[in-house]
């Protein structure tokens, strides 16, 4: 689950866990509504198209980033179809749309990633500031340049 309490809070008015699935295929990602408990591959379908992306590394106590972490992580990024879940690190995805601000949570554990929208609120560097106060330890920024992402 997303550590992310106080923002969950003031930026989304549910939390479903374990989505069934007419939640996440008939109704898909609505707004205000963050999916806890998805499949990794459900979030791949989303980052290829979401556009001005800002990654985060979230290293937990046991671990520390290495170079060779950062390495694979602009790997993927090179690709023609985004995989995040094979770097071994919890990572979060703030993606944007038109309307939209998504947020994605990758962990290693494949099944416990999660999904969410929210209308835009204010700028950008607000909330990736907002994001980076909530970690003790949040490694990057990294903005992707791959060929879907702006």
């Amino acid at each position: 689950m997303l550590l992310l309490n106080d923002f969950i809070k003031e930026y989304f008015t549910e939390c479903v866990d374990y989505p069934a699935e007419d939640q996440l295929c008939d109704d898909g990602v609505l707004d205000g509504v963050l999916y806890d408990y998805v499949s990794n591959t459900y979030l791949d379908g989303f980052i290829n198209y979401l556009g001005k992306l800002t990654v985060f590394l979230l290293p937990d106590n046991t671990q520390a980033v290495t170079d060779i972490g950062i390495q694979e992580l602009e790997e993927v990024f090179k690709g023609y179809n985004t995989k995040l879940y094979d770097i071994g690190y919890e990572i979060l995805v703030l993606g944007e749309t038109k309307k939209f601000f998504w947020i994605l949570n990758y962990n290693p554990d494949n099944s416990d990633c999660a999904i969410g929208k929210f209308t835009k609120p204010f700028d950008r560097s607000r909330l990736e500031a907002l994001l980076i106060s909530l970690y003790d330890v949040v490694y990057l920024p990294y903005t992707p340049k791959g060929w879907v992402h702006w």
